[in-house]
């Protein structure tokens, strides 16, 4: 039993170096997410990384709120059959009623599957903010 114990203290030990966002403070950011949210470490916002989270209001639709206090609401839009975009690359959703791009970018392949998704200022490549493992 008291392996089993200091083995779990030393996980917790390692996954709080690993990821240093993981302290105190995000703790009690993450609190306020609840059912069909996801909480991510390094989110971005303009120029900063911060915590985050996803809240799936619907298959559609969903909101991002960052631990500064800044919300968006996303809205997804359906992509017709003959489109080139993809769901696994890049499209369209309305961020706060705003039609704006956003590109999934994959940063590992494999069990965890880790992805980014950036949301670009109009007609630009300027990042407006991203949520995931970014």
């Amino acid at each position: 039993m008291v392996d089993k114990i200091s083995k779990c203290t030393v996980c917790i030990f390692a996954s709080l170096i690993a990821y240093p966002g993981f302290a105190q403070a995000d703790q009690e950011f993450f609190k306020d997410c609840g059912y069909r949210c996801t909480p991510f470490q390094s989110c971005i916002l303009g120029n900063q990384k911060m915590a985050c989270y996803y809240g799936s209001a619907s298959a559609t639709s969903g909101g991002i709120v960052f631990k500064d206090g800044s919300e968006f609401f996303v809205e997804w839009f359906p992509e017709p059959e003959d489109s080139s975009t993809s769901i696994n690359g890049e499209g369209i959703a309305l961020i706060n009623d705003v039609r704006t791009s956003y590109k999934i970018l994959k940063i590992q392949s494999g069990k965890d599957d880790l992805r980014c998704i950036h949301f670009y200022k109009d007609k630009s490549e300027d990042v407006l903010f991203a949520y995931g493992n970014c």
